[in-house]
């Protein structure tokens, strides 16, 4: 290993159980150790020479176009005297739910054969390279995902197979990858393709490596201290008799979200609204909240999801259907 004392490797373990098609339509993006226990290790050797820098805070690495990171590639063959043959292939894919059936390819600045980085390479589709020597470039014909898939061996139970990797095509490129999510399935084959082990990794190519990663990082603490509480007061100036927002539930001057935090609630009133108005619209505002708030994983939405659920069954009491 080319570990340096002062330096901290960043270790991946799998630990799922789950097997399906490597380069299928819907590949999965789920971690699996398999029996042979496979793992990826980056050298943060690498990363201290700014090839590229990686967030712990996301689980993601920024690197730059045309830039090698070396992934180290660990499992534990249960015949060591006679250890069959193994493959790592590495298939990048979005992981948004709009975009997951589209295979990620280059844009067709960078894949035009005129382009430096395409001289003598005849696969100018593939958005990902290994730089080893015996990398193979496949497309599935039922996805048309474009993969690179490579043979490798350890030498004893210690041992790391060490693949360099590199980006042609940028994140933000138009009619490529145009901004969109990538993560890199990391898949350890034997000979007939099954999958032995595979690891997860998301990446972002991108020429201002730190900026991005502090401007994400940034990003992902405003959404988890965004613990929002917005008690709802409802007024109907049409309704006979008034309604007494005495009625519904009783709301506090502060709410302490936890120990080290307390939010001022805000009010939100529905003025002049029938009352199956009223009904739809809180409906609405509980399913498009609790959608979204799953989504980005908020902490402490869940007393403003209580909280509307709390008014609105509190409105239905209150004020129940009238009778014709």
């Amino acid at each position: 290993m080319c570990d340096s004392s002062n330096s901290h490797d960043y270790v991946f373990n799998a630990t799922s159980s789950l097997i399906s098609s490597s380069t299928g339509v819907f590949p999965s993006v789920t971690d699996f150790a398999g029996d042979l226990n496979f793992e990826i290790i980056l050298n943060a050797v690498d990363s201290a020479k700014k090839k590229w820098l990686y967030s712990e805070k996301l689980k993601k690495v920024f690197i730059d176009i045309n830039k090698n990171i070396g992934v180290r590639f660990k499992w534990h063959d249960l015949k060591s005297e006679n250890p069959c043959p193994r493959f790592i292939r590495a298939l990048p894919v979005y992981t948004q739910d709009d975009w997951l059936r589209i295979p990620v390819e280059r844009c067709p600045m960078h894949r035009c054969y005129e382009e430096n980085l395409n001289i003598d390479f005849p696969w100018v589709n593939h958005v990902l390279r290994c730089e080893n020597e015996g990398t193979q470039y496949e497309i599935d014909v039922e996805s048309h995902r474009g993969s690179c898939i490579t043979p490798v061996a350890l030498k004893d139970r210690d041992d790391t197979a060490i693949l360099y990797y590199k980006f042609v095509c940028k994140t933000s490129c138009y009619r490529g990858m145009q901004r969109r999510p990538v993560v890199v399935i990391f898949t350890l084959e034997d000979v007939l393709g099954n999958v032995l082990g595979r690891r997860c990794l998301s990446f972002k190519v991108c020429s201002c490596l730190k900026r991005d990663l502090h401007r994400e990082e940034s990003g992902l603490r405003k959404r988890k201290s965004r613990k929002l509480s917005i008690p709802i007061s409802i007024v109907d100036y049409d309704t006979k008799p008034s309604m007494n927002i005495s009625n519904l539930p009783s709301l506090p001057n502060t709410i302490n979200m936890n120990s080290n935090e307390t939010i001022r609630p805000y009010y939100l009133q529905l003025l002049r609204l029938k009352r199956e108005y009223v009904i739809f619209a809180m409906k609405i505002m509980h399913n498009a909240l609790l959608g979204q708030f799953m989504r980005e994983n908020i902490d402490g939405t869940e007393i403003l999801i209580s909280q509307i659920e709390r008014y609105l069954n509190g409105f239905l009491l209150t004020y129940p259907q009238n009778k014709t």
